[in-house]
């Protein structure tokens, strides 16, 4: 018993070690508002789905991707281009003004948080992240597209321990 107790403890400080209170706190939230929560630096602006004024009245802006190639294949915001993550497609980065809007999503909104704060650094001074990224939107009621620019009815999910906190009724894809 005694052993037991010794080996419980050491696996809980090692995984404290490892992953950290912050990714605990993450992998146990309850809903997702929660988890957001635990996720986020809050070092970009955020712009809110369930808020259409923000969606609607945020002068012109360019949306990112911040996703991987087989994500944003699937499914994307519309008119978004993809920049990728952690390393961002320079070309497009050139053809945007410093003082453009720009709207940085990904899945959740972890990943475009870091690639916001990189363009913040990078002197560009509109960033804003999109607040629970593409599960968000869609969890809103909002429509996604394929990197072609058609409709589509699916999303990826990024990881099935990810894409349970897409509540929608679309299709989740891996």
């Amino acid at each position: 018993m005694k052993y037991i107790i010794i080996i419980t403890v050491l696996i809980s400080i090692a995984l404290f070690g490892f992953l950290g209170i912050k990714w605990i706190r993450v992998l146990t939230a309850s809903n997702y508002d929660q988890m957001l929560e635990a996720l986020y630096r809050k070092t970009v602006p955020f712009i809110y789905p369930s808020r259409e004024d923000q969606i609607k009245n945020l002068r012109p802006y360019v949306l990112l991707d911040t996703r991987s190639p087989e994500e944003y294949a699937i499914s994307s915001l519309p008119n978004a281009i993809w920049v990728g993550y952690p390393d961002m497609d320079k070309k497009v980065l050139e053809t945007l003004s410093k003082d453009q809007a720009i709207l940085v999503y990904c899945s959740v909104g972890y990943r475009s948080e870091r690639i916001g704060e990189q363009l913040l650094e990078m002197g560009f001074t509109d960033v804003h992240n999109l607040y629970g990224g593409i599960f968000e939107w869609i969890n809103k009621g909002y429509t996604v597209c394929n990197s072609e620019g058609r409709w589509v009815d699916s999303v990826h999910g990024y990881s099935p321990p990810w894409g349970r906190w897409i509540e929608s009724d679309i299709k989740v894809v891996y």
